[in-house]
């Protein structure tokens, strides 16, 4: 994928999880287990200013840790509630409870549940 269709999926679905090669995005499906978000890599951006750019910008300053690490990927979701964009560095976690406390202990809002394809609050932040 390319990053116009990333930001037109992103749009479309709320959200993406990509495997990152730097040369070529692939969004990627776990199928079980959960994405967790790490606080350091963290960026949130309005929606009204979510762009091609913003996605680059983020890729390239996270590329190292992103081509590095195989249980590193990109995750881009939107809040709808504040209209929030969030990108960060999501790690892929097999069991729910050590996820959660990965999230809180990351002051995560949510985690994302891969087999039932929705996030689950952390009651965190």
């Amino acid at each position: 994928m390319n990053t116009k269709e990333i930001l037109q999926y992103v749009l479309e679905y709320n959200g993406i999880t990509l495997d990152f090669p730097f040369s070529q995005f692939r969004k990627i499906d776990h199928g079980s287990g959960y994405l967790v978000g790490i606080k350091e890599y963290t960026h949130a951006i309005h929606l009204n200013h979510f762009c091609i750019e913003t996605i680059e910008t983020y890729a390239f300053k996270n590329k190292a840790i992103l081509e590095h690490d195989g249980n590193k990927y990109l995750g881009i979701w939107i809040d709808k509630t504040s209209g929030i964009v969030y990108l960060d560095i999501s790690i892929h976690i097999k069991e729910l409870e050590q996820a959660l406390n990965l999230a809180r202990s990351n002051k995560q809002l949510a985690i994302w549940d891969c087999v039932n394809k929705t996030e689950i609050k952390t009651g965190g932040l």
